[in-house]
């Protein structure tokens, strides 16, 4: 994957214009978008892409799709829906860097929603994963400049997600990504966190588009990381010894962000253990090889 694109669109059927152009201007792989606004006899095309959708049923609003390229393999991930969830959820996997990457799309239609009904979901994704879309969630963690007394119970809950699990937050802090028309005043609300090894991709925001809401562009910029292993740690009870000295030394409380504490943390390490030298090269898999292919090719002999 080299780009990926987040859109909540507030109705697709009226903005082919503007899918046209963020398609030209930015040329995704992937297009998630949120507020589809589809019905199942709505027709939804775009040239040279394969679409996913997830329609809400009997209400209106809502709705998630997938637009792939047609060049881009695809598995679509089966969820186990939780029947009394406040949010809608859509899940793909599509191949990245020897692996398949896991990517679930969320809406959250201003409700209010508990780290518990989140975790569910993001245990159904192996690693890598991505965890993505239109929280409507409020916190200084994502929105620095945010009166504390503003942040929701949403935004209270995905924190507490984030610092309980091993997802991280990718998303700028302070990125804008919606304006509301009638004050506008700006929020982060679309939120993209991932593992901790995609913490390499890029989060900016394209042009505004007809819509309350920025779209966001997901660049990666490490397309060379197949190439190499990565480096791995030389731990010896010396150097575990040394780190725990250091660690004690070290006060969480007064430490701001999550960011920060693994900034502090990695430099311990690089004080107390080295790298491994044995880095090699490996040539990319093929995430669509299986058994079948194996047993196929045996045969062929």
């Amino acid at each position: 994957m080299n780009k990926l694109t987040l859109w909540n669109t507030r109705a697709i059927t009226n903005k082919e214009i503007e899918i046209n152009y963020l398609i030209f201007k930015e040329n995704p792989e992937v297009l998630a978008l949120c507020e589809t606004w589809l019905k199942d006899k709505d027709k939804f095309k775009i040239p040279n892409y394969q679409i996913v959708r997830k329609d809400r049923k009997n209400q209106i609003g809502g709705g998630l799709a997938f637009c792939i390229k047609n060049s881009i393999q695809y598995k679509e991930i089966k969820l186990n829906d939780n029947q009394e969830s406040k949010f809608e959820t859509q899940a793909i996997k599509i191949p990245f860097n020897n692996r398949w990457l896991n990517i679930l799309l969320i809406y959250n239609p201003c409700n209010n929603i508990s780290k518990e009904e989140i975790e569910p979901y993001a245990n159904q994704l192996d690693e890598p994963k991505l965890i993505m879309g239109d929280l409507n969630a409020h916190h200084p963690f994502w929105e620095p400049n945010l009166n504390s007394k503003l942040t929701n119970k949403t935004g209270k809950n995905v924190f507490d997600f984030l610092t309980n699990n091993s997802e991280i937050l990718l998303t700028p802090p302070g990125q804008i990504t919606r304006i509301d028309p009638k004050t506008g005043k700006t929020s982060t609300i679309d939120l993209i966190k991932g593992s901790p090894n995609l913490s390499h991709l890029e989060i900016t925001v394209g042009s505004h588009l007809n819509s309350d809401h920025l779209p966001i562009i997901v660049k990666n910029n490490n397309q060379n990381s197949h190439s190499n292993k990565e480096r791995k740690w030389h731990f010896t009870k010396e150097g575990w010894t040394k780190y725990k000295k250091e660690l004690n030394k070290f006060k969480v409380e007064n430490t701001i962000s999550l960011p920060t504490i693994a900034n502090v943390l990695k430099e311990m390490g690089k004080k107390c253990f080295k790298f491994e030298n044995n880095v090699t090269k490996t040539k990319p898999n093929k995430p669509w090889w299986n058994e079948n292919c194996h047993k196929e090719k045996k045969q062929s002999f």
